[in-house]
């Protein structure tokens, strides 16, 4: 079941956002493109430069740190992982698109989106998502 779940979140978001299939099969192209070890942070990295935006809008920004979040420390990569995957040139709203994927699909607030980029996972009651949940209908 856990291998049919991005299967089916994939499909219903396509279906459900109808005008944006063309922005998802063109971040499905890039995404898909990368190398397999690249995938994972690629992920975690679009998704802490989300959460940097959002937190910039947010009354919560002074809650929260965020300063090394888009740092190699950070995000708990080595200096080479962190620089393959910070010269990589996404389509335009790559990881907006990412951040709200992860917000509506897994019912996520900023704060639980931000452990999910620092850490590649985050637990919201009893159920945990890991940041390769997300990769599999990311685009």
């Amino acid at each position: 079941m856990r291998r049919l779940l991005p299967l089916l979140l994939l499909l219903t978001a396509s279906f459900c956002l109808g005008g944006l299939i063309k922005y998802n099969n063109e971040y499905d192209e890039f995404y898909h493109s990368l190398p397999e070890e690249v995938k994972l942070p690629f992920l975690q990295y679009q998704l802490a430069k989300a959460v940097v935006v959002e937190l910039g809008n947010s009354r919560l920004k002074p809650y929260i740190s965020n300063e090394d979040l888009e740092t190699p420390s950070g995000l708990n990569m080595s200096e080479e992982t962190f620089k393959s995957v910070e010269a990589l040139t996404p389509p335009e709203g790559f990881s907006g698109h990412l951040y709200e994927l992860v917000e509506k699909t897994y019912e996520l607030n900023v704060l639980e989106i931000t452990a999910m980029a620092r850490t590649g996972q985050t637990c919201k009651w009893s159920e945990c998502h890991d940041i390769g949940d997300v990769g599999g209908n990311c685009c």
